[in-house]
């Protein structure tokens, strides 16, 4: 009786989380076209034909704008990425390689099979997202001022901030008065979104929000390459909100609502088949 009522219920569920996903997909596609045409072959980076390069990728290129409070997360990982067996494969956390907060149109793509950026080679990638505005207040509080986001305005083809004068203040501002992004950020957010949106071209591109991150940890620790044994050790991992609520203005919060949504729905999207799977539904049952 007992097992009965848990497959009805995961039936239930499975359905429900369908059709979801349907209306969510009604959504992404209107934006999809639009977003590929970042990446598109006429603009990307010419594609690398080492075959050696190719057959020897097999690391996992974790990516954020920066600020999207992911910590946790990536110190987990150091944990097993420096231990005898190197269970996963990643980027420098500190970026020392200089690939963490690269946007997708830095790098080189291989037919859908990997991308590298000066010598680094990954055969899938994991982007970590959070809200725009936390992001850019949180990078300049902690990161030397305008140091980061100057990294974000490099890649999207605008001159740096002064950091000796401009203000957070200043920055949203701008932001304002132009009734648009003028960090960078967009630009970082909207390249992955389009290469999440061109598999044919691009390695499996997994975009996360923060909350997703921790809330489905051990989905994305195995993404990343972590064996099964030690995927128990991110259960401890759940996701906890900012303590800190930032003061930005509603114009400024309407300038950011559209690439927020598509974030929120990108990651649904890449964990749609975790959320499905027949082992998470009958975790729900119980």
């Amino acid at each position: 009786e007992i097992s009965r009522k848990r497959s009805l219920c995961a039936s239930s569920l499975l359905l429900v989380a369908a059709a979801i996903v349907l209306l969510n997909a009604f959504d992404i596609s209107k934006v999809a076209d639009s977003r590929r045409d970042l990446l598109s072959d006429d603009e990307a980076p010419d594609s690398n034909n080492d075959k050696h390069q190719r057959s020897s990728c097999n690391c996992t290129l974790i990516t954020s704008p920066g600020g999207v409070g992911s910590t946790q997360f990536i110190q987990l990982l150091i944990k097993y990425t420096k231990t005898a067996k190197n269970d996963a494969c990643v980027n420098h956390f500190y970026d020392f390689d200089g690939t963490k907060h690269l946007p997708a149109t830095s790098f080189e793509y291989h037919d859908g099979t990997s991308i590298s950026h000066n010598g680094h080679c990954f055969s899938n990638v994991l982007v970590i997202v959070g809200d725009p505005v936390h992001s850019i207040a949180s990078t300049y509080r902690r990161h030397h001022k305008t140091d980061h986001l100057n990294k974000l305005r490099k890649h999207s083809g605008k001159d740096p901030y002064d950091k000796e004068t401009i203000t957070l203040d200043d920055i949203f501002r701008e932001i304002e008065v132009a009734g648009e992004d003028t960090t960078g950020i967009v630009h970082y957010l909207d390249s992955w979104l389009a290469a999440a949106d061109n598999p044919s071209s691009w390695p499996e591109t997994r975009i996360v929000t923060t909350k997703d991150l921790y809330n489905f940890a051990k989905a994305n620790a195995e993404y990343v390459g972590i064996t099964e044994e030690r995927l128990k050790d991110f259960d401890s991992l759940h996701f906890r909100e900012p303590e800190r609520v930032e003061d930005a203005s509603e114009r400024i919060r309407e300038i950011f609502a559209p690439i927020a949504s598509k974030l929120e729905q990108a990651s649904r999207r890449a964990l749609l088949p975790y959320l499905l799977s027949k082992d998470h539904l009958l975790s729900l049952s119980v």
